[in-house]
C-alpha cells in the first residue's frame, strides 16, 4: 500500500518499466540504463534510490514496453506519504530517518556508515504494525 497524502507537485512522473520485475506500490526505485541506452525503472537497493512506486502493470517478457500504460508511476518529489512497506522487525517513531534495504523497503537501518536517507518518520507505526507515514527528502 503506498498513498501520498500532501505534495508539492501535482502528478507522478511515468517510467519504463524493466521487463519481468514485480513493483510493489509503496517500495523505492532507482534508475538504470538499458543496453539501448534507454533509461528504465528498476527495484531500489541501499545504494541507489530514485523515487517510490506509485503504481505499475507487470510486463512479461524480456522487452521493455514504451506504451504508456506499462510504465511504473514513480513520485519523486517532496511529499508526505503513507506505506506498509518497510521492514516489519522494528518499530518506527516519529522522528526516525529512513533508509532503503536491498528490496527496496524502508528501513531505519544505516546500510552504511554516512549513509543518505530518504526519508523521516512523521507518524510511527500504529499499534498493529501496518503503515506509517513520513516525509519523502
Amino acid at each position: 500500500m503506498f498513498r501520498v497524502v500532501e505534495k508539492t507537485y501535482n502528478t507522478p512522473i511515468r517510467m519504463i518499466a524493466r521487463p519481468g520485475v514485480r513493483f510493489v506500490p509503496g517500495r523505492m526505485a532507482k534508475v538504470y540504463t538499458l543496453e539501448s541506452g534507454t533509461l528504465a525503472c528498476d527495484i531500489g537497493d541501499r545504494n541507489n534510490v530514485f523515487g517510490v512506486i506509485g503504481s505499475y502493470r507487470f510486463i512479461r517478457g524480456e522487452d521493455p514496453s514504451f506504451a504508456p500504460e506499462d510504465m511504473v508511476e514513480l513520485w519523486i518529489p517532496r511529499m508526505v506519504f503513507r506505506t506498509d512497506q518497510y521492514d516489519k522487525k522494528h518499530e518506527y517513531k516519529t522522528g526516525d530517518t529512513l533508509y532503503s534495504n536491498d528490496k527496496g523497503l524502508f528501513t531505519v537501518d544505516e546500510p552504511y556508515q554516512n549513509a543518505s536517507y530518504v526519508a523521516r518518520v512523521i507518524t510511527g507505526s500504529d499499534e498493529i504494525g501496518h503503515f506509517f507515514e513520513a516525509l519523502w527528502i
